[in-house]
């Protein structure tokens, strides 16, 4: 009987507890591993859409480039043409 009672002892004030925090816990692991998996895409998706914009940027810069230098070959040719008069 006194080990009926130990029994029943150890499962009240330590398995319960144990299967009640196991309850708690293993639902809020499995929300962190969504939300970790959901954190790993949205930087998959930011990431691919920085180096679209890297892309951009890298053409822009050449137009901005071509651009400047047409315009200063314009302007040197105005002093050119100043100078030659």
């Amino acid at each position: 009987m006194i080990a009926a009672d130990l029994a029943h002892e150890i499962l009240a004030y330590i398995v319960a507890p144990l299967i009640a925090l196991a309850g708690v816990l293993i639902p809020l692991i499995i929300k962190f591993n969504r939300m970790q998996e959901q954190n790993s895409h949205d930087h998959g998706r930011v990431r691919s859409s920085l180096d679209a914009l890297v892309e951009a940027q890298k053409a822009t810069h050449g137009e901005v480039q071509a651009i400047g230098d047409r315009l200063d070959d314009h302007i040197h040719d105005h002093r050119n043409q100043r100078g030659a008069a």
